[in-house]
Protein backbone atom coordinates (compact mmCIF):
# COMPACT_ATOMS: atom_id res chain seq x y z
CA UNK A 1 0.00 0.00 0.00
CA UNK A 2 2.49 2.64 1.14
CA UNK A 3 4.68 1.31 -2.72
CA UNK A 4 1.10 2.18 -4.66
CA UNK A 5 0.51 5.35 -2.77
CA UNK A 6 3.81 6.94 -3.23
CA UNK A 7 3.02 5.75 -7.56
CA UNK A 8 0.02 7.74 -7.03
CA UNK A 9 1.60 11.00 -5.54
CA UNK A 10 4.62 10.49 -8.44
CA UNK A 11 2.03 10.19 -11.30
CA UNK A 12 -0.83 13.15 -9.62
CA UNK A 13 1.75 15.74 -10.48
CA UNK A 14 1.68 15.00 -13.80
CA UNK A 15 -0.05 17.12 -16.59
CA UNK A 16 -2.48 19.88 -15.62
CA UNK A 17 -5.80 19.02 -17.51
CA UNK A 18 -8.60 16.44 -16.03
CA UNK A 19 -8.99 12.87 -17.92
CA UNK A 20 -12.02 13.43 -19.87
CA UNK A 21 -13.95 11.75 -22.29
CA UNK A 22 -15.93 13.35 -25.31
CA UNK A 23 -19.49 13.81 -25.15
CA UNK A 24 -19.54 11.59 -28.32
CA UNK A 25 -18.35 8.53 -26.23
CA UNK A 26 -20.66 9.66 -22.98
CA UNK A 27 -24.05 10.53 -24.57
CA UNK A 28 -25.48 6.85 -25.87
CA UNK A 29 -24.82 5.40 -22.49
CA UNK A 30 -26.51 8.68 -20.70
CA UNK A 31 -29.55 8.59 -23.01
CA UNK A 32 -30.11 4.50 -22.79
CA UNK A 33 -29.95 4.82 -18.84
CA UNK A 34 -32.05 8.16 -19.01
CA UNK A 35 -34.49 7.05 -16.66
CA UNK A 36 -32.34 5.65 -14.17
CA UNK A 37 -30.49 8.83 -13.67
CA UNK A 38 -33.69 10.47 -13.58
CA UNK A 39 -35.02 8.51 -11.04
CA UNK A 40 -31.77 8.87 -8.92
CA UNK A 41 -31.49 12.72 -9.43
CA UNK A 42 -35.39 13.35 -7.95
CA UNK A 43 -34.37 11.29 -5.23
CA UNK A 44 -31.29 13.03 -4.28
CA UNK A 45 -32.52 16.44 -5.49
CA UNK A 46 -29.91 17.07 -7.80
CA UNK A 47 -28.83 17.36 -10.90
CA UNK A 48 -26.29 15.47 -12.93
CA UNK A 49 -26.00 17.01 -15.93
CA UNK A 50 -23.09 19.74 -16.47
CA UNK A 51 -22.60 22.35 -19.21
CA UNK A 52 -19.90 20.93 -21.65
CA UNK A 53 -16.61 22.69 -21.91
CA UNK A 54 -14.46 23.14 -24.59
CA UNK A 55 -11.54 20.38 -24.41
CA UNK A 56 -8.98 20.01 -27.00
CA UNK A 57 -7.67 17.11 -24.82
CA UNK A 58 -11.07 15.06 -24.84
CA UNK A 59 -10.70 11.01 -25.09
CA UNK A 60 -12.74 10.25 -28.33
CA UNK A 61 -11.08 6.84 -29.79
CA UNK A 62 -8.79 4.43 -28.42
CA UNK A 63 -6.21 5.89 -30.67
CA UNK A 64 -6.38 8.84 -28.41
CA UNK A 65 -6.40 7.07 -25.18
CA UNK A 66 -3.15 5.62 -26.47
CA UNK A 67 -1.13 8.84 -27.72
CA UNK A 68 0.26 10.30 -25.02
CA UNK A 69 1.40 14.45 -25.33
CA UNK A 70 5.12 14.31 -25.18
CA UNK A 71 5.56 16.97 -22.51
CA UNK A 72 3.70 14.47 -20.24
CA UNK A 73 6.26 12.06 -21.35
CA UNK A 74 8.82 14.59 -20.35
CA UNK A 75 7.86 15.11 -17.18
CA UNK A 76 7.42 11.56 -16.34
CA UNK A 77 10.94 10.63 -17.21
CA UNK A 78 11.90 13.56 -15.36
CA UNK A 79 10.21 12.11 -12.00
CA UNK A 80 11.96 8.88 -12.85
CA UNK A 81 15.37 10.23 -13.30
CA UNK A 82 18.83 9.75 -12.61
CA UNK A 83 19.66 5.95 -12.55
CA UNK A 84 16.53 4.72 -12.82
CA UNK A 85 15.65 5.92 -16.23
CA UNK A 86 16.91 3.42 -18.67
CA UNK A 87 19.25 5.32 -21.01
CA UNK A 88 17.70 5.55 -24.66
CA UNK A 89 14.05 4.84 -23.56
CA UNK A 90 12.08 7.30 -24.67
CA UNK A 91 8.20 6.34 -24.93
CA UNK A 92 7.53 6.67 -28.02
CA UNK A 93 5.05 3.72 -28.33
CA UNK A 94 2.39 2.82 -25.97
CA UNK A 95 4.77 -0.21 -25.14
CA UNK A 96 7.65 2.16 -24.34
CA UNK A 97 5.55 4.30 -21.90
CA UNK A 98 4.24 1.19 -20.51
CA UNK A 99 7.98 0.44 -19.61
CA UNK A 100 8.61 4.09 -18.22
CA UNK A 101 5.83 3.82 -15.67
CA UNK A 102 7.35 0.63 -14.72
CA UNK A 103 10.80 2.15 -14.22
CA UNK A 104 8.79 4.58 -11.76
CA UNK A 105 7.73 1.50 -9.80
CA UNK A 106 11.30 0.08 -9.91
CA UNK A 107 12.40 3.39 -8.39
CA UNK A 108 9.35 3.68 -5.84
CA UNK A 109 10.27 0.34 -4.39
CA UNK A 110 13.98 0.88 -4.09
CA UNK A 111 12.81 3.46 -1.66
CA UNK A 112 11.61 0.46 1.06
CA UNK A 113 14.86 -1.67 0.05
CA UNK A 114 17.76 -2.29 1.41
CA UNK A 115 20.10 -3.32 -1.35
CA UNK A 116 22.83 -5.98 0.02
CA UNK A 117 24.56 -7.63 -2.08
CA UNK A 118 25.90 -11.02 -1.31
CA UNK A 119 28.61 -11.93 -4.10
CA UNK A 120 30.66 -8.47 -3.13
CA UNK A 121 30.06 -8.54 1.12
CA UNK A 122 33.69 -8.12 1.46
CA UNK A 123 35.33 -5.92 4.01
CA UNK A 124 37.86 -2.90 3.65
CA UNK A 125 37.44 -3.09 -0.08
CA UNK A 126 39.95 -0.67 -0.59
CA UNK A 127 43.21 -2.51 1.44
CA UNK A 128 42.80 -5.06 -1.54
CA UNK A 129 44.99 -4.30 -4.28
CA UNK A 130 43.66 -5.78 -6.98
CA UNK A 131 40.39 -4.12 -6.04
CA UNK A 132 41.57 -0.99 -6.03
CA UNK A 133 43.31 -1.67 -9.42
CA UNK A 134 40.19 -2.19 -10.93
CA UNK A 135 38.62 1.04 -8.88
CA UNK A 136 41.16 2.59 -10.91
CA UNK A 137 40.45 2.21 -13.91
CA UNK A 138 36.74 3.82 -13.90
CA UNK A 139 36.94 7.07 -14.79
CA UNK A 140 33.47 9.06 -13.09
CA UNK A 141 31.39 11.30 -15.67
CA UNK A 142 28.66 13.71 -15.60
CA UNK A 143 24.90 12.80 -14.51
CA UNK A 144 26.55 9.46 -13.25
CA UNK A 145 28.16 8.07 -16.32
CA UNK A 146 31.07 5.97 -15.68
CA UNK A 147 33.57 5.54 -18.45
CA UNK A 148 36.68 3.01 -18.62
CA UNK A 149 40.02 4.82 -18.44
CA UNK A 150 42.80 2.28 -17.57
CA UNK A 151 43.24 -1.46 -18.29
CA UNK A 152 45.74 -3.21 -20.91
CA UNK A 153 44.27 -0.25 -23.78
CA UNK A 154 45.21 2.41 -21.55
CA UNK A 155 41.92 4.27 -23.31
CA UNK A 156 42.13 7.84 -21.43
CA UNK A 157 45.74 8.31 -22.32
CA UNK A 158 45.24 7.43 -26.11
CA UNK A 159 41.77 9.17 -26.35
CA UNK A 160 43.51 11.84 -24.97
CA UNK A 161 46.06 12.24 -27.44
CA UNK A 162 48.73 11.25 -24.42
CA UNK A 163 49.69 7.88 -26.22
CA UNK A 164 49.66 7.34 -29.59
CA UNK A 165 49.27 4.00 -31.91
CA UNK A 166 52.63 2.86 -33.29
CA UNK A 167 53.52 2.62 -37.06
CA UNK A 168 53.42 -1.16 -36.17
CA UNK A 169 50.07 -0.91 -35.35
CA UNK A 170 48.75 1.33 -38.29
CA UNK A 171 50.31 -0.72 -40.40
CA UNK A 172 49.08 -4.10 -39.28
CA UNK A 173 45.20 -2.47 -39.38
CA UNK A 174 45.70 -1.41 -42.81
CA UNK A 175 47.65 -4.52 -43.81
CA UNK A 176 45.01 -7.13 -42.15
CA UNK A 177 41.98 -4.81 -43.93
CA UNK A 178 43.77 -5.62 -47.21
CA UNK A 179 44.77 -9.34 -47.00
CA UNK A 180 41.34 -10.00 -45.91
CA UNK A 181 39.59 -8.11 -48.94
CA UNK A 182 41.90 -10.52 -50.83
CA UNK A 183 40.78 -13.97 -49.37
CA UNK A 184 37.21 -12.99 -49.19
CA UNK A 185 37.39 -12.26 -53.26
CA UNK A 186 39.01 -15.18 -53.76
CA UNK A 187 36.13 -17.02 -52.33
CA UNK A 188 33.62 -14.85 -53.59
CA UNK A 189 32.36 -13.81 -50.40
CA UNK A 190 31.13 -10.48 -49.29
CA UNK A 191 33.70 -8.72 -46.72
CA UNK A 192 32.89 -5.92 -44.30
CA UNK A 193 35.12 -4.63 -41.10
CA UNK A 194 33.78 -2.73 -38.41
CA UNK A 195 34.70 -0.31 -35.55
CA UNK A 196 32.16 -0.11 -32.75
CA UNK A 197 33.05 3.90 -31.81
CA UNK A 198 34.28 4.17 -28.06
CA UNK A 199 32.06 5.79 -25.62
CA UNK A 200 34.46 7.87 -24.12
CA UNK A 201 34.43 9.67 -27.40
CA UNK A 202 30.78 9.69 -28.33
CA UNK A 203 30.07 10.98 -24.50
CA UNK A 204 33.00 13.05 -24.40
CA UNK A 205 30.88 16.16 -22.84
CA UNK A 206 29.83 14.44 -20.26
CA UNK A 207 33.64 14.37 -18.89
CA UNK A 208 36.16 17.49 -18.84
CA UNK A 209 38.79 16.08 -21.14
CA UNK A 210 39.66 17.06 -24.33
CA UNK A 211 38.81 13.24 -26.23
CA UNK A 212 39.81 12.34 -29.81
CA UNK A 213 38.60 9.77 -32.22
CA UNK A 214 41.53 7.00 -32.42
CA UNK A 215 39.99 5.98 -35.70
CA UNK A 216 39.58 9.69 -37.29
CA UNK A 217 42.58 10.62 -35.68
CA UNK A 218 45.06 7.90 -37.12
CA UNK A 219 43.68 5.29 -39.20
CA UNK A 220 40.59 7.21 -40.98
CA UNK A 221 42.77 9.57 -43.46
CA UNK A 222 45.65 6.89 -44.58
CA UNK A 223 45.63 5.50 -48.30
CA UNK A 224 43.90 2.44 -47.83
CA UNK A 225 41.06 0.26 -49.23
CA UNK A 226 38.50 2.53 -47.04
CA UNK A 227 35.33 1.28 -48.81
CA UNK A 228 35.03 -1.93 -46.33
CA UNK A 229 35.95 -0.20 -43.48
CA UNK A 230 32.69 1.23 -41.28
CA UNK A 231 33.11 3.59 -38.32
CA UNK A 232 30.13 3.07 -35.97
CA UNK A 233 30.21 6.75 -34.69
CA UNK A 234 27.29 6.85 -31.56
CA UNK A 235 26.97 10.13 -31.23
CA UNK A 236 24.80 10.74 -28.51
CA UNK A 237 24.18 9.65 -24.92
CA UNK A 238 21.40 7.54 -26.09
CA UNK A 239 23.67 4.43 -26.85
CA UNK A 240 25.11 3.80 -24.07
CA UNK A 241 24.02 2.34 -20.30
CA UNK A 242 25.56 4.51 -17.12
CA UNK A 243 27.57 1.53 -15.98
CA UNK A 244 29.16 -0.14 -19.22
CA UNK A 245 31.75 0.08 -21.96
CA UNK A 246 29.11 -1.41 -24.21
CA UNK A 247 26.16 -0.39 -26.08
CA UNK A 248 22.73 -0.45 -24.69
CA UNK A 249 19.82 -1.76 -26.82
CA UNK A 250 19.16 1.29 -28.78
CA UNK A 251 23.16 1.45 -29.32
CA UNK A 252 22.96 -2.29 -31.36
CA UNK A 253 19.92 -1.31 -33.17
CA UNK A 254 21.64 1.74 -34.02
CA UNK A 255 24.80 -0.59 -35.51
CA UNK A 256 22.00 -2.69 -36.58
CA UNK A 257 20.53 -0.27 -38.89
CA UNK A 258 24.13 0.70 -40.50
CA UNK A 259 25.14 -3.63 -40.84
CA UNK A 260 21.89 -4.31 -42.46
CA UNK A 261 21.38 -1.28 -44.61
CA UNK A 262 17.50 -1.72 -45.71
CA UNK A 263 15.23 0.66 -44.15
CA UNK A 264 12.24 -1.31 -44.40
CA UNK A 265 13.55 -4.67 -42.79
CA UNK A 266 15.08 -2.68 -39.82
CA UNK A 267 11.23 -1.14 -39.56
CA UNK A 268 9.94 -4.62 -39.60
CA UNK A 269 12.53 -5.59 -36.85
CA UNK A 270 11.60 -2.82 -34.57
CA UNK A 271 7.90 -3.56 -34.79
CA UNK A 272 9.35 -7.28 -33.98
CA UNK A 273 10.85 -6.40 -30.73
CA UNK A 274 7.91 -3.74 -29.77
CA UNK A 275 6.59 -6.32 -27.06
CA UNK A 276 9.98 -8.09 -26.31
CA UNK A 277 11.19 -5.32 -24.07
CA UNK A 278 11.93 -5.65 -20.23
CA UNK A 279 13.13 -3.82 -17.42
CA UNK A 280 16.05 -5.22 -15.94
CA UNK A 281 16.09 -3.46 -11.93
CA UNK A 282 19.33 -3.32 -10.42
CA UNK A 283 21.60 -3.38 -13.73
CA UNK A 284 25.71 -3.15 -13.10
CA UNK A 285 27.86 -3.34 -16.25
CA UNK A 286 31.32 -3.88 -16.33
CA UNK A 287 32.38 -0.77 -14.76
CA UNK A 288 29.74 -0.43 -12.20
CA UNK A 289 31.10 -3.76 -10.98
CA UNK A 290 34.66 -2.37 -10.33
CA UNK A 291 33.63 0.27 -7.99
CA UNK A 292 32.81 -0.16 -4.25
CA UNK A 293 30.29 0.43 -3.64
CA UNK A 294 28.79 -1.33 -6.89
CA UNK A 295 27.13 1.25 -8.61
CA UNK A 296 23.36 0.11 -10.56
CA UNK A 297 20.99 1.29 -12.64
CA UNK A 298 17.98 0.42 -14.75
CA UNK A 299 18.67 -0.80 -18.17
CA UNK A 300 16.29 -2.09 -21.18
CA UNK A 301 16.82 -4.90 -22.88
CA UNK A 302 15.55 -7.40 -25.54
CA UNK A 303 14.06 -10.44 -23.23
CA UNK A 304 14.73 -14.33 -24.24
CA UNK A 305 11.19 -15.21 -25.82
CA UNK A 306 10.65 -18.14 -27.56
CA UNK A 307 11.44 -18.03 -30.89
CA UNK A 308 13.01 -20.03 -34.49
CA UNK A 309 16.41 -18.88 -33.31
CA UNK A 310 18.66 -21.27 -31.68
CA UNK A 311 21.90 -20.69 -29.75
CA UNK A 312 25.00 -23.29 -28.99
CA UNK A 313 27.88 -22.50 -28.02
CA UNK A 314 31.67 -24.16 -26.86
CA UNK A 315 31.12 -22.67 -23.26
CA UNK A 316 34.80 -21.17 -22.58
CA UNK A 317 34.63 -20.72 -18.82
CA UNK A 318 37.80 -18.25 -18.35
CA UNK A 319 39.07 -16.05 -21.25
CA UNK A 320 37.68 -14.38 -23.88
CA UNK A 321 39.70 -15.27 -27.03
CA UNK A 322 38.32 -18.82 -28.19
CA UNK A 323 34.88 -18.31 -27.40
CA UNK A 324 32.56 -19.88 -30.12
CA UNK A 325 28.62 -19.26 -31.17
CA UNK A 326 26.83 -20.98 -33.47
CA UNK A 327 23.42 -18.93 -34.25
CA UNK A 328 20.34 -20.71 -36.54
CA UNK A 329 17.31 -19.58 -37.62
CA UNK A 330 14.83 -21.40 -40.01
CA UNK A 331 12.64 -18.27 -40.32
CA UNK A 332 15.86 -15.80 -40.87
CA UNK A 333 15.19 -12.79 -43.21
CA UNK A 334 18.04 -13.88 -45.29
CA UNK A 335 18.92 -17.42 -46.36
CA UNK A 336 22.85 -16.16 -46.14
CA UNK A 337 25.42 -17.56 -43.56
CA UNK A 338 27.18 -15.06 -41.82
CA UNK A 339 30.94 -15.55 -40.53
CA UNK A 340 31.97 -13.06 -37.78
CA UNK A 341 35.57 -12.51 -36.39
CA UNK A 342 34.90 -10.52 -33.48
CA UNK A 343 35.19 -9.05 -29.65
CA UNK A 344 32.18 -8.52 -27.28
CA UNK A 345 30.52 -5.76 -29.25
CA UNK A 346 30.07 -7.87 -32.15
CA UNK A 347 28.67 -11.14 -29.76
CA UNK A 348 26.05 -8.74 -28.13
CA UNK A 349 24.58 -7.96 -31.50
CA UNK A 350 24.26 -11.60 -32.54
CA UNK A 351 20.67 -12.20 -30.83
CA UNK A 352 19.93 -8.82 -32.89
CA UNK A 353 21.41 -10.26 -36.20
CA UNK A 354 20.10 -14.13 -35.80
CA UNK A 355 16.76 -12.22 -37.21
CA UNK A 356 17.99 -11.60 -40.06
CA UNK A 357 20.83 -14.65 -41.34
CA UNK A 358 19.78 -18.12 -41.10
CA UNK A 359 23.22 -19.02 -39.58
CA UNK A 360 25.80 -17.06 -37.86
CA UNK A 361 28.96 -18.65 -36.50
CA UNK A 362 30.70 -16.40 -33.72
CA UNK A 363 34.25 -16.26 -33.63
CA UNK A 364 35.93 -14.36 -30.19
CA UNK A 365 39.15 -13.39 -31.85
CA UNK A 366 41.07 -10.09 -33.01
CA UNK A 367 42.36 -11.80 -36.25
CA UNK A 368 40.52 -13.42 -39.32
CA UNK A 369 41.42 -17.62 -39.21
CA UNK A 370 41.53 -19.01 -42.90
CA UNK A 371 41.02 -22.21 -41.52
CA UNK A 372 37.53 -20.92 -40.21
CA UNK A 373 36.47 -19.57 -43.49
CA UNK A 374 37.57 -22.68 -45.71
CA UNK A 375 35.76 -24.99 -43.64
CA UNK A 376 32.47 -22.97 -43.19
CA UNK A 377 32.46 -21.25 -46.53
CA UNK A 378 29.73 -18.18 -45.24
CA UNK A 379 28.21 -15.98 -47.73
CA UNK A 380 29.43 -12.93 -45.44
CA UNK A 381 32.44 -12.51 -43.19
CA UNK A 382 32.35 -9.52 -40.66
CA UNK A 383 35.44 -8.51 -39.10
CA UNK A 384 34.90 -5.60 -36.12
CA UNK A 385 36.92 -4.34 -33.29
CA UNK A 386 35.96 -1.62 -30.09
CA UNK A 387 37.51 1.76 -30.99
CA UNK A 388 40.26 1.06 -28.31
CA UNK A 389 41.90 -1.90 -29.53
CA UNK A 390 43.04 -0.17 -32.70
CA UNK A 391 45.85 1.04 -29.85
CA UNK A 392 47.55 -2.34 -30.52
CA UNK A 393 46.78 -4.00 -33.49
CA UNK A 394 48.32 -7.21 -34.35
CA UNK A 395 48.90 -8.62 -37.57
CA UNK A 396 46.80 -11.44 -38.91
CA UNK A 397 49.74 -13.18 -39.32
CA UNK A 398 50.43 -14.16 -35.94
CA UNK A 399 46.73 -16.08 -35.39
CA UNK A 400 46.68 -18.84 -33.83
CA UNK A 401 44.95 -22.01 -35.54
CA UNK A 402 41.39 -21.00 -33.86
CA UNK A 403 40.06 -24.84 -33.65
CA UNK A 404 43.18 -25.16 -31.61
CA UNK A 405 42.85 -22.40 -29.17
CA UNK A 406 41.02 -23.95 -26.14
CA UNK A 407 43.50 -26.64 -26.36
CA UNK A 408 47.04 -24.67 -26.70
CA UNK A 409 45.61 -22.25 -24.23
CA UNK A 410 44.30 -25.12 -21.68
CA UNK A 411 41.10 -23.80 -21.55
CA UNK A 412 38.01 -25.00 -19.54
CA UNK A 413 34.77 -25.81 -21.67
CA UNK A 414 31.71 -26.40 -20.87
CA UNK A 415 29.75 -26.68 -24.40
CA UNK A 416 26.00 -26.14 -24.80
CA UNK A 417 23.98 -29.44 -24.89
CA UNK A 418 23.90 -29.76 -29.05
CA UNK A 419 27.04 -27.84 -29.82
CA UNK A 420 29.12 -30.77 -30.61
CA UNK A 421 26.76 -31.89 -33.16
CA UNK A 422 26.13 -29.09 -34.50
CA UNK A 423 29.87 -27.74 -34.71
CA UNK A 424 30.87 -30.81 -36.69
CA UNK A 425 28.03 -30.37 -39.00
CA UNK A 426 28.51 -27.17 -40.24
CA UNK A 427 32.16 -27.36 -39.90
CA UNK A 428 31.79 -30.76 -42.51
CA UNK A 429 34.34 -32.36 -40.39
CA UNK A 430 34.39 -36.15 -40.61
CA UNK A 431 32.90 -37.14 -36.88
CA UNK A 432 30.20 -39.98 -36.08
CA UNK A 433 27.15 -39.70 -33.55
CA UNK A 434 25.35 -42.69 -32.53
Amino acid sequence: MRENNTMIHHLSKIGNTKFNFSQELIRPVLEKYAEDISWIENRLGISFSTQEKINTSVITSEKDLLQINQSIIDELKEIIGGKYLPVGLQGKTSNEIALLVHALRLKVISLYEIHLDKKNNIQNILKNKENLSKINQVLKGKDQYLFLSGGNHQVVKFFTGERKPTIASINNFLSNIENRKIICDKKNIEYKHYIFGDKLFAMKDKTNLNIISLYEKYYKNLNHTNHNITYLNFSTQEYFTRTDTHLNLYGKLKALSTIIEDDNDIANYHKYIQDKLQLVPNFSGDLGKKLDPIEYETNIILKDAKSSIVHHHNGILSGNIGIMDILTNNNALYNKKLLIFGDSFFRSMLQHLSYFYKEIVFCRTPFIHEEVVDNYNPDILFTGNAERYLSNVKNDSNADSFFHIPYKHNLSLNPSKKFNKVFFRIFKFDYLYE
